[in-house]
């Protein structure tokens, strides 16, 4: 891989500041690898910190803090569930969704305002200030129950190889003891918008999987 390529992966995946190791791994990245994430996340006060490199036939697992890295083999089928569980068993998001709810949508910049004050308003006050970003009283008010209440939050930072170069794709996700949210967001500073959607782990846990293996985008791409 390039040079000017590992410096643009690194600033996406790591915009707290690259860490060496991480950055000699995509630098030494073949053509091979078809697209890699980091998957971020703090479950019930546990932290998970993974990247993950994609090829053809090859699926690697690297842990963010220790290096320590696991490989499959995608031609065994049940490497799988080991991908699965290595990946997303530490996720506590209620198993199915609370219904075909209409995604929330508002200001991506609003919504990150609103979280920083979440800790110190009210429940009622921060229900009051999501349903005046979004429009949505009955939603907006569950939303704001699991912003106030989270117990998990994550992010998903998700590269693709294409014959124009990487594309990147940004989504989030947060949930309380009784519903779990998917945040798609704009990733560039000349777009600003967010969406929020109820999600359960089995439908997580499936557009995830399916993104893995077989390239299916699990945010539009930007």
């Amino acid at each position: 891989m390039y040079e000017d390529e590992s410096k643009q992966l690194s600033r996406f995946l790591m915009p707290e500041g690259g860490k060496e190791p991480r950055e000699r791994e995509l630098l030494q990245l073949t053509e091979e690898t078809e697209r890699m994430c980091r998957l971020h996340y703090i479950s019930s006060g546990t932290e998970n910190d993974l990247f993950v490199y994609v090829s053809k036939d090859k699926i690697l697992v690297v842990c963010h803090k220790t290096s320590a890295s696991s490989s499959y083999e995608l031609k065994e089928a049940d490497n799988l569930e080991g991908v699965r569980t290595l990946l997303l068993d530490g996720i506590s998001l209620p198993k199915t969704s609370s219904g075909d709810s209409p995604a929330l949508l508002m200001s991506r910049h609003e919504y990150q305002e609103i979280r920083k004050k979440a800790a110190f308003s009210s429940l009622s006050e921060l229900s009051r200030q999501m349903e005046a970003a979004t429009g949505d009283s009955g939603l907006s008010a569950l939303f704001a129950q699991s912003v106030k209440s989270r117990h998990l939050t994550g992010e998903l930072r998700i590269c693709s190889r294409s014959c124009g170069g990487w594309s990147f794709q940004y989504a989030s996700f947060l949930a309380d003891l009784s519903c779990g949210w998917l945040l798609r967001m704009s990733c560039g500073s000349e777009e600003d918008w967010m969406s929020a959607a109820p999600v359960g782990k089995d439908q997580f846990s499936a557009a995830f999987l399916r993104w893995l293996l077989q390239l299916k985008p699990l945010v539009a791409a930007k």
